[in-house]
């Protein structure tokens, strides 16, 4: 349901409360009337009060789901799926006004309450006395859970952990100017749980959120400035203790963490403790096994189910899923998309056949076979291969990528065909399946015979001036002169 929609519940809701607090008051006379002798014109009010709180209690938890789902979409939206979130703002707006609502209609089950007007409303309208109780519970219990779900991550924490590398993230309640002038006094702790013990989180079943790591700096204060939020951004690991099982045949780059913020805070005189876990992340105990690292979380925000166990995968998924996510990390790196051309290359070199673009969508790929199993004849697994391509692309030539002058993905004899018919000089790049992180040059060269050039990983001082110091290539496949695709420094200077 989009935020339009539920401004349109919250208006029928308003309107409902409105009808509501004005047709109580008229109501409160009669509480010690018996039944038996309220004229029909009374009891038509009574009925219609039973019936409003009714529609109240039934709205207050069809708003409550729909905002439920708003903020599961955010989440999403923030595992890089494809989804549409309203802007922050738009949503805390609905938030507080939904909260509000929640207020005002427990405050009106509280006046039949006090008003001693709730035997006369069931017994005119033929309802039990413990159907009301259980609206009336129902809504408490739904405005407490508004406030704990409403407790949301802004910003994630990055998807890696190491020891000494600082923790930073922000979590926004989008109800908190509501809930107390005191706000800013409260303090929030950050934890970082092993999934283990997320698991029992989750249950509520109580926990030591002393954690799996001993961090420094883990408190901070709520700030307000328009919104209630917090900013943590000094948090580091300062030990690392395993105090939870290990699963057999498992790495330790598998095992997978999450950081919770939590809080504390009175309402209606009960002390509620309000928390948020954040996506999955991994620890790495140094910087080689960061590519493992991403390449989990990838897997875990592209296809973990929304009600699982923390944090269960599938082991394989369609083909087509996982071109998907390999197309949305791609872009997230280096700004668009993949192609079906380059997906079917990946289809072709983790499968190790020619499907000639022609691919299953439904054919299984699992986690193993992109991590464990290595690509054809070399000494490294797609992942890797994958993952060094995409950091080399982002860091030298991310522009001439969005510009298609690196023609990227395509087998060594597809692109000797494409040039051999072509001037002296053509040229295109592409990666090799045979090296990671590297390009290759492909360039027709005398009698029309293609070369490949190759493979590089160096590019000083630039990617630009790396190509033009190669006399031989003169135009880009298929026909950009190698100074317009490739302008020196010099070039740009005089421009």
């Amino acid at each position: 349901m989009s935020l339009e929609a539920i401004d349109s519940k919250l208006a029928e809701l308003r309107s409902t409360l409105e009808n509501n607090s004005r047709l109580l008051p008229d109501l409160v006379p009669h509480w010690s009337d018996a039944p038996d002798i309220i004229d029909d014109l009374v009891r038509t009010l009574f009925c219609q009060a039973r019936a409003w709180l009714e529609e109240l209690h039934r709205g207050s938890q069809d708003i409550f789901q729909a905002i439920q789902c708003v903020l599961d979409a955010f989440v999403d939206f923030q595992r890089d799926r494809v989804v549409q979130v309203p802007n922050l703002r738009d949503l805390q707006r609905v938030c507080e006004t939904f909260f509000q609502c929640l207020k005002d209609i427990s405050e009106q089950f509280l006046f039949v309450h006090t008003n001693r007007i709730t035997g006369l409303i069931c017994a005119l309208s033929n309802t039990e006395e413990a159907v009301f109780s259980d609206w009336w519970n129902s809504v408490i219990a739904t405005t407490q859970q508004f406030i704990r779900c409403t407790l949301i991550y802004e910003e994630q924490p990055g998807p890696i952990i190491m020891n000494g590398r600082i923790i930073k993230g922000k979590v926004r309640w989008l109800i908190g100017s509501q809930l107390d002038e005191k706000i800013k006094e409260l303090k929030g702790q950050i934890s970082v749980l092993h999934e283990e013990h997320i698991n029992s989180m989750m249950q509520g079943i109580h926990i030591d959120h002393q954690g799996t790591f001993s961090l420094v700096n883990s408190e901070v204060n709520f700030e307000v400035n328009q919104e209630v939020y917090a900013k943590f951004n000094n948090c580091k690991i300062k030990t690392f203790r395993r105090n939870f099982s290990i699963r057999e045949n498992t790495n330790l780059t598998d095992e997978k963490f999450a950081v919770v913020f939590r809080t504390n805070i009175v309402w209606n005189d009960k002390e509620l403790e309000v928390s948020v876990i954040s996506l999955p992340v991994c620890r790495a105990i140094h910087g080689g096994q960061a590519p493992y690292c991403d390449g989990r979380i990838m897997w875990d925000y592209a296809f973990a189910d929304k009600n699982r166990s923390a944090f269960v995968v599938p082991e394989e998924v369609c083909w087509i899923d996982f071109a998907n996510a390999l197309s949305r990390m791609w872009t997230s790196w280096v700004g668009c998309p993949l192609n079906d051309q380059h997906l079917a290359y990946f289809y072709d070199i983790i499968f190790d056949e020619r499907s000639n673009g022609d691919v299953i969508e439904t054919r299984p790929v699992s986690w193993k076979q992109i991590t464990r199993s290595c690509l054809k004849g070399t000494s490294f697994e797609f992942w890797f291969w994958f993952y060094r391509t995409m950091s080399v692309t982002k860091n030298h030539f991310r522009s001439h990528w969005q510009n298609d002058y690196v023609y990227g993905f395509i087998h060594e004899d597809f692109a000797h065909a494409l040039l051999e018919s072509l001037p002296i000089g053509t040229f295109l790049l592409r990666f090799p399946n045979s090296a990671c992180g590297m390009i290759l040059i492909d360039v027709v060269l005398e009698n029309s015979q293609v070369s490949s050039l190759g493979p590089f990983y160096n590019f000083f001082p630039s990617f630009d001036e790396f190509i033009n110091s190669f006399a031989d290539l003169k135009f880009l496949f298929p026909n950009i002169p190698k100074t317009i695709a490739f302008p020196t420094s010099a070039l740009n200077d005089t421009k």
